[in-house]
């Protein structure tokens, strides 16, 4: 007879364990957190604006940039921009937009929109998941790690 307690005492626990887990509440996703680029080096005349319809001010080496942000660069002109897990360099005669730039828990999202122009990337493989792309009006390179044209 206590032994058949016992099993229906380890029964009742199992179904109020188990009602208790499926009734919790998923744990919360951590929200994006914003990553910046920093401007490594300027040729020329380069210029970047926070927005559409914001002026356009010259660039200079040290300046962070953030998502969002155009940058546009002059004949015989170039900048390069770091950040995290990867290095953009923009060529002569482009325009780009910062289209994302961000950290979501364990992975690192950076979207770079090529309007017009060329531009050389180097993607660390290392460190947190890294989905990097170059998305242009007619095509998009994806890396994981690797330099891109």
């Amino acid at each position: 007879m206590n032994r058949v307690i016992a099993i229906l005492g380890y029964a009742a626990l199992v179904l109020v364990a188990t009602a208790a887990a499926v009734g919790a509440p998923a744990p919360a996703a951590q929200p994006a957190q914003p990553v910046t680029a920093t401007v490594k080096a300027v040729e020329g005349t380069v210029e970047s604006r926070a927005a559409v319809g914001q002026p356009w001010t010259p660039v200079k080496v040290g300046q962070v940039l953030a998502e969002g942000t155009d940058l546009r660069t002059g004949f015989r002109a170039r900048c390069v921009l770091e950040m995290p897990q990867s290095v953009v360099q923009v060529d002569p005669l482009t325009v780009i937009r910062i289209g994302e730039l961000k950290r979501e828990g364990n992975t690192l999202r950076t979207r770079i929109y090529l309007k017009q122009g060329n531009t050389e990337s180097a993607v660390d493989r290392g460190g947190a998941n890294n989905e990097f792309s170059v998305e242009t009006p007619s095509a998009t390179l994806s890396v994981r790690g690797t330099k891109g044209i």
